[in-house]
């Protein structure tokens, strides 16, 4: 059994059955029946206040982005940002419209290397946002948990938080409209 969020915006589970006659064969355990608490497939399968669980479903949303871009369309863009000496070079990665994966070049100061901001996304909704300097676990458009670039939590208060969900989910709008997509 092989678990995929990225199939069609939805996720779809692929079970594949073997029978020949009356003989029964033994099959390895799937995906789904390895997950553990450890390893939660969504933030309803966190205990409230488990931050080692948010990070694993970072991690593994991260990962499974990743893991599935070769096989997702990809398409890339240029934007011009003002004041800035250097465009903004954007790539946008989709399965069937549903946007999985954005990375976009992070402005800087003349002269330095710029960074990045990669943001994954589940069933098209925005779910971890990595910058050069945080990382954010986002859950129906708010910051769950905030971290260091190499996913060390940091306390935030709520004053912190808000105006900067506002900015991360108005970037992210702002970044799929030059691929001509809205975001909720």
């Amino acid at each position: 059994m092989k678990l995929s969020r990225f199939g069609g915006g939805k996720w779809s589970l692929l079970l594949l059955l073997a029978c020949s006659g009356s003989e029964t064969q033994e099959t390895p355990p799937s995906d789904l029946e390895s997950a553990t608490p450890e390893m939660p497939l969504t933030l309803a399968d966190v205990a409230e206040g488990d931050t080692a669980a948010i990070l694993n479903l970072m991690r593994h949303t991260m990962a499974e982005g990743d893991a599935a871009l070769p096989t997702l369309e990809r398409r890339d863009t240029i934007r011009e940002v003002a004041g800035q000496a250097s465009p903004q070079l954007l790539s946008l990665w989709l399965a069937s419209e549903t946007p999985v994966k954005l990375v976009v070049t992070a402005p800087n100061d003349p002269g330095r290397i710029p960074g990045e901001v990669s943001v994954w996304f589940v069933n098209g909704d925005v779910q971890v946002v990595q910058e050069p300097f945080a990382a954010f676990f986002v859950e129906a458009d708010r910051i769950v948990l905030w971290t260091d670039p190499s996913l060390m939590p940091h306390e935030v208060s709520d004053a912190d938080r808000m105006p900067r969900e506002k900015m991360v989910i108005d970037s992210v709008k702002s970044w799929l409209r030059a691929f001509g997509k809205d975001y909720p």
